[in-house]
């Protein structure tokens, strides 16, 4: 993958949303990226963020809906779990979701996932105890392959 994508090209409607036969061929249009392309596409959050990170470039990712829906999509992530590594974090979330109206528990479930950049103190220790570093490796590996910096 590269930093050229097919998104910023769409055309939008007044309020910025695609219209859904564009977003459709897009979909159809899109390269299935590697284990080190989907790695390299995540934009970590940084220390010093604070607040929403829906209109940031921050990566993250809401998978919702039955436990078997929800473990099909998380297998397909488990590429991200090179961001568990010493100088990042995966940010992850898994929950069984709750009925708005009862509060009864609906036997779905959510999954949150976002990276984020490990505080200087944390980094370097788990560095220093080589914690991560296969992780260390694979994240390294594909932001010099694939990663803009």
């Amino acid at each position: 993958m590269t930093d050229d994508t097919q998104i910023d090209d769409l055309p939008t409607t007044n309020s910025g949303s695609v219209r859904k036969q564009d977003t459709l061929r897009w979909l159809e249009d899109l390269e299935t990226p590697n284990e080190e392309e989907l790695i390299a596409a995540v934009t970590p959050q940084p220390t010093n963020h604070s607040g929403s990170k829906y209109a940031t470039e921050i990566s993250s990712i809401r998978v919702t809906g039955t436990p078997a829906f929800v473990e099909t999509v998380a297998a397909l992530l488990q590429p991200l779990l090179a961001w568990e590594s010493s100088a990042t974090r995966l940010a992850v979330n898994l929950q069984e979701t709750e009925d708005r109206d009862t509060g009864d528990m609906t036997g779905n479930y959510a999954l949150y996932l976002s990276a984020a950049v490990r505080g200087k103190q944390g980094a370097m220790s788990r560095a220093l105890l080589g914690e991560h570093r296969e992780e260390d490796q694979k994240l390294a590996n594909a932001l010099d392959r694939h990663g803009d910096t």
